[in-house]
């Protein structure tokens, strides 16, 4: 049976916490399994400090990590729980495995004229190993994007070679290099063609021919790893823009 009073209140936290109006309702919210129990992701500062075992309280704020000031043992529990994959045995630069991704001296560069080119990717190289996670920042323009591309294979790299799992793929064709690799456009309704969650998900299986029974559980695995397994019935529409991206 529905709990109407929490579903109102979790109604009521959502859209405060679009407009930015910080409540005690939110922070409530927030502080407890309130948005879980009713499909909602938890921004992601409370759910990594969840992981950690360092639970935020609603007296904390944690509407925006910013406003937060965190007790001196969730502090140190944060620090133990990231530094959980430093122990040099696990570490994955050890590892006697080839790199998941490297780059060596990749450049790449387009035309901007009958005759002139422009390199918009300077001669870059990083080793990225199986389970590492990697931000690239920069500002507009800095390459962030074109260097995606490079690896997904959209744009070719003009000199460097590219490697996947030590395998030199720079002349791999597209198709073998998109069942290596994954791009996540910046909008996802560029990407998205299926009406529900699962059906999307099971898209790419189904393309390759996988067996149903196998397709659905290679799904729910995956959603669940995104924490969407309660979603995979849901319109497509009806997520957000974050969870469209996941």
């Amino acid at each position: 049976m529905i709990d109407r009073r929490r579903l109102r209140t979790t109604l009521i936290v959502v859209a405060l916490l679009d407009l930015a109006y910080f409540t005690v309702e939110a922070a409530v919210a927030l502080a407890t399994s309130l948005l879980e129990e009713h499909g909602i992701r938890p921004p992601l500062h409370v759910a990594a400090l969840r992981l950690a075992g360092a639970a935020p309280t609603a007296a904390q704020r944690p509407q925006r990590a910013e406003d937060m000031r965190l007790t001196e043992e969730q502090c140190e529990a944060v620090r133990s729980w990231s530094a959980q994959d430093l122990d040099p045995a696990t570490t994955p630069s050890v590892r006697a495995e080839a790199p998941a991704l490297e780059l060596r001296e990749v450049a790449c560069r387009v035309p901007v004229g009958p005759e002139e080119h422009r390199e918009i990717l300077h001669p870059t190289s990083v080793r990225i190993m199986p389970g590492e996670m990697v931000g690239v920042l920069g500002s507009n323009g800095a390459g962030k994007s074109t260097l995606a591309r490079v690896v997904a294979g959209f744009e070719r790299a003009h000199s460097g070679q590219v490697l996947l799992g030590g395998q030199d793929a720079t002349t791999w064709p597209l198709a073998q290099r998109g069942e290596q690799v994954a791009f996540v456009l910046q909008e996802p309704g560029q990407m998205i063609s299926r009406p529900l969650v699962a059906e999307e998900v099971a898209l790419g299986l189904a393309a390759r021919g996988v067996p149903a029974p196998e397709a659905e559980e290679r799904c729910r695995e995956a959603l669940g790893v995104c924490g969407l397994l309660p979603q995979r019935s849901w319109p497509v529409s009806a997520l957000s823009h974050g969870q469209k991206n996941a």
